[in-house]
């Protein structure tokens, strides 16, 4: 695998990490299955603001998230992560 593409990729990052920049509740937190399914696109966004554009990106996110899904992007993100569980757990 090419050396530059590992360099690249975001780090993920730990529950307490997330937990912490994000401000989560506890009872997200808590949820062992929802961060599992928080930690990537979190951990990409935690990434995405170290970098020159990142904050950019992350503005039009936050922006896209409000047009079309009518909350912010974590509160999607949460959402969807939720949903997920949920399916995974009912069966």
């Amino acid at each position: 695998m090419d050396n530059g593409v590992v360099d690249s990729a975001p780090q993920l990052f730990t529950d307490q990490d997330i937990g912490r920049w994000f401000r989560l509740p506890s009872f997200v937190r808590d949820d062992v299955e929802l961060m599992d399914e928080l930690r990537e696109p979190l951990s990409r966004r935690i990434w995405l603001a170290g970098t020159p554009w990142g904050p950019l990106l992350i503005g039009l996110e936050d922006v896209w998230a409000w047009l079309f899904y009518g909350r912010s992007w974590l509160e999607f993100q949460v959402q969807t992560g939720l949903k997920a569980t949920q399916s995974t757990r009912g069966r």
